[in-house]
């Protein structure tokens, strides 16, 4: 089975089949598939479409806020979790996604925990523009080698 990949929501689309596609340029997939391909220059756009299962964990048009949202993220995180199991990896792009799939006990970033018996969870940062961590190259360059690990494995 596919390793999947979790974002938090599309802005553009909520058609499922539209989570995490790597366009328009500079959207959170475009910059995963540029990470995998700064270590991997092979990597084309169609094998990450076709490497990865990619949902959001959000599918409405709007994300949820104030009282009642944090029960709002952890019902989605339990549909995510009943759809994991049989797979070998999971990608969890950010803070708020890990914690309504799999626990506030994780990990590090860029390391994994068995969130479900052979199951590993990885907890990467979110890859959006605004986020300072990826102002590194040598966070890229971990995240890029996660990925392509795991569709070379």
């Amino acid at each position: 089975m596919k390793p999947l990949i979790v974002g938090l929501h599309n802005p553009l689309s909520q058609h499922p089949s539209d989570a995490l596609v790597p366009y328009p340029s500079g959207c959170t997939a475009w910059r995963l598939w540029m990470m995998m391909r700064d270590v991997e220059p092979r990597f084309s756009r169609d094998t990450y479409m076709h490497g990865f299962d990619r949902r959001n964990l959000w599918r409405g048009k709007e994300l949820p806020t104030g009282q009642g949202s944090t029960a709002a993220y952890q019902s989605e995180g339990d549909l995510v979790l009943t759809g994991c199991h049989g797979r070998t990896d999971v990608i969890l792009l950010g803070a708020r996604v890990w914690d309504s799939v799999a626990s506030r006990l994780g990990p590090e970033w860029f390391e994994y925990k068995e969130v479900l018996p052979g199951v590993r969870f990885w907890r990467i940062p979110h890859p959006s523009k605004r986020n300072w961590i990826y102002n590194s190259i040598s966070c890229r360059r971990k995240v890029g080698r996660i990925l392509v690990d795991l569709l070379d494995d």
